[in-house]
């Protein structure tokens, strides 16, 4: 049996509610209320404009792979039975950036620029993740 995954450690408002938002089953992201631009990681200013304002919006959970590596032991134990795995990073439709692992296709045949979506997966107790699937043509 695998050790339990590693907890993601929310650093503040922002990051909790993301994660409470995955939780409940909703991928949702930052989008700045005064000029529109999506953000993520969470964060308390635009970086496009300045503002303060947030509002939280549901991301669509598509996007295409903007980077790919894929891991081999040793790894932390958590993963050690998992490997190897490939950990992505998504591009969303929404322009944000996301960083995720690929659950259905051997890692070796993981290529930047396919096109994926973003599962919210429970992978344990308590603990909802979003992971890659890709997306057939």
């Amino acid at each position: 049996m695998s050790a339990p995954y590693p907890r993601p450690a929310p650093i503040g408002a922002h990051d909790a509610r993301f994660w409470s938002f995955a939780a409940q089953g909703e991928l949702r992201i930052q989008r700045c209320a005064d000029c529109g631009v999506h953000r993520h990681p969470p964060r308390p200013l635009c970086a496009a404009c300045g503002s303060t304002a947030v509002e939280w919006v549901a991301a669509s959970g598509r996007g295409e792979i903007w980077a790919r590596t894929v891991i081999h032991p040793p790894t932390l134990p958590a993963f050690t039975e998992r490997t190897p795995y490939c950990a992505v990073v998504v591009r969303l439709d929404e322009g944000v950036f996301m960083v995720s692992t690929i659950v259905d296709r051997n890692p070796d045949d993981v290529v930047v620029a396919a096109p994926v979506e973003l599962v919210l997966t429970e992978v344990e107790r308590d603990l909802v993740l979003p992971l890659a699937r890709v997306v057939d043509a």
